[in-house]
């Protein structure tokens, strides 16, 4: 496989449920590969812990682990090896902004 892939969450109540909801597709994702492509699942779970682990303090210092989230995580396989490049995150902050318009 090359190029970037990517797993998008649903949108989720909360941050912490969009990264609960992106740990499960990722084994899902590493398991699957594991099977059909010999993919090192040691060395992709640890690209992945440490990849989870600073996206867990980007949640918390944007402050937004409490309001719905979607987390759309691009991932690469390098040398049978899972390899997470970057995510967007999308977030919606209450209450809602208005604008209104009228031409």
């Amino acid at each position: 496989m090359s190029g970037e892939n990517q797993i998008v969450t649903r949108l989720c109540p909360t941050g912490r449920g969009a990264i609960f909801r992106l740990k499960r597709a990722v084994w899902a994702t590493i398991s699957r590969l594991k099977k059909e492509q010999g993919l090192d699942a040691d060395a992709s779970g640890d690209n992945w812990r440490e990849f989870a682990r600073a996206l867990v303090n980007k949640l918390n210092e944007l402050g937004v682990s409490t309001y719905p989230t979607r987390i759309i995580l691009y991932y690469r396989i390098e040398n049978n090896v899972f390899k997470p490049v970057r995510a967007k995150i999308q977030f919606a902050r209450a209450p809602l902004e208005e604008v209104e318009f009228s031409p």
